[in-house]
């Protein structure tokens, strides 16, 4: 009988460090405040979002009949992109309006930029309204420029 005792006990023991070690360090380490899945995963094997894995917004969606510029310039400020949302508006002007957004500020707020464009050779004020995923430029003579 005292053999069975202390065989539950030392299993017992084993069972409980596994389930501590497993449930007490991601929660330490992470800060995390529940310890139902005990790797910060998900069952199946996939990981659970987080800060820091959690999938990026996709690339933004534009309005029915705009069109896609190529980005002449990279920027840093999150601003991959331009595209036209006017048939008067040609994509060398949008990559101006995009360029003069982002030198304007590194924030996505709303704001008034003053564009060239290389098509005119004019300078237009262009009324910039940033949303979730799009900064939509209306000014100059009818232009549309889409920036995400």
């Amino acid at each position: 009988m005292a053999v069975l005792t202390v065989v539950a006990v030392i299993l017992g023991g084993v069972f409980g460090w596994f389930m501590l070690r497993d449930d007490a360090t991601p929660a330490v380490a992470s800060g995390a405040t529940s310890s139902a899945v005990s790797d910060g995963g998900v069952p199946g094997g996939e990981t659970a979002p987080s800060a820091e894995n959690s999938p990026q917004p996709g690339p933004a969606t534009l309005p029915a009949g705009a069109q896609t510029c190529p980005a002449t310039v990279a920027s840093s400020s999150g601003l991959r992109g331009s595209a036209v949302g006017s048939t008067v508006t040609s994509c060398p002007f949008a990559e101006e309006v995009r360029l003069a957004y982002t030198r304007a500020g590194s924030d996505r707020n709303s704001r008034t930029v003053v564009a060239s464009s290389p098509v005119t050779g004019k300078r237009y004020d262009m009324n910039c309204v940033s949303s979730a995923q799009l900064v939509t430029c209306t000014g100059g003579e009818n232009a549309v420029v889409y920036l995400f």
